[in-house]
């Protein structure tokens, strides 16, 4: 036995006090030797681990070596509660160390839950039981789990609690969570939303083609005149795309307006171009 261990009292009587490890004190040694552990100072728990949600206390009169005590006794950051000053903060040799100000809002409820097939795999965020939002997955129509999971198959699992100030604080943890998943099982990760692959999916290269007369280009290609005001010394095109009306301009000073419009000619070309082939990024 050694200093910071914690347990819990198995039985009790009038002359012995037996702990959950089986060792037995008798009642006066028992009390000069343990003290309650709901509650304990930073400097008696040095050198301990803590696996498991705990919160920490009078952060508004800590020094920085005992706020990194405090802080440093476990290694998950969702495990740290406390309430300090936003204005102070503390350093470590390498980075800040980010503590959150959680005040009391429904959002202190926040979890981060996975969702499984066995095959394919979701991260959610949700100030709900875990239970009750698998339910709603299930029965929601417009659900990944709905669209792309074996619904009778899926199980949930708490991937952390995280308890925070804001919709915004709880989605950018679900971000991170999101993006872990989907690096570790690829396509399997069915989230599209805060998914950083899939997004980039969406910026591959694709084509579109307008197929019209060759009166119909005439047409359009006059529209894309150059048109010159000098009184405020711009240049400016001004054009219809899908049903919206688009302008470009670009000013210019009377030594350099000859450069400016040949560089301005090179733009209009560049419209009159995508009115035979259209590059879709």
């Amino acid at each position: 036995m050694y200093n910071s261990q914690i347990f819990k009292i198995k039985s009790i009587n009038e002359s012995i006090v037996k702990l959950d490890n089986d060792i037995e004190f008798p009642i006066e040694e028992f009390q000069q030797n343990f003290t309650l552990a709901f509650c304990i100072t930073v400097y008696r728990y040095q050198g301990g681990d803590i696996n498991e949600p705990y919160n920490i206390y009078d952060c508004e009169i800590m020094d920085k070596r005992q706020m990194y005590t405090a802080l440093s006794r476990t290694r998950k950051f969702e495990y740290i509660h406390c309430v300090i000053d936003p204005k102070k903060q503390y350093y470590n040799r390498k980075r800040k160390i980010g503590v959150r100000k959680i005040t009391t809002s429904r959002y202190s409820l926040g979890k981060i839950y996975h969702i499984t097939d066995g095959k394919n795999h979701y991260v959610g965020s949700t100030i709900k039981s875990i239970e009750e939002r698998l339910i709603e997955h299930k029965h929601d129509k417009n659900s990944a789990i709905y669209k792309k999971m074996d619904t009778k198959n899926v199980t949930i699992e708490l991937i952390c609690n995280y308890p925070c100030n804001s919709q915004a604080e709880l989605e950018e943890c679900e971000k991170f969570y999101i993006n872990k998943f989907a690096d570790k099982y690829g396509d399997y990760c069915v989230n599209v939303r805060m998914n950083d692959k899939k997004k980039a999916k969406k910026h591959s290269l694709s084509f579109a083609y307008d197929i019209m007369t060759a009166g119909a280009f005439e047409e359009k290609k006059k529209q894309l005149e150059i048109k010159d005001y000098a009184n405020c010394k711009m240049f400016k095109i001004e054009y219809m795309e899908q049903g919206k009306r688009k302008q470009i301009t670009k000013r210019y000073k009377d030594e350099n307006k000859e450069e400016v419009l040949v560089e301005f000619n090179k733009i209009r070309d560049v419209l009159v171009d995508g009115l035979k082939l259209k590059f879709d990024f």
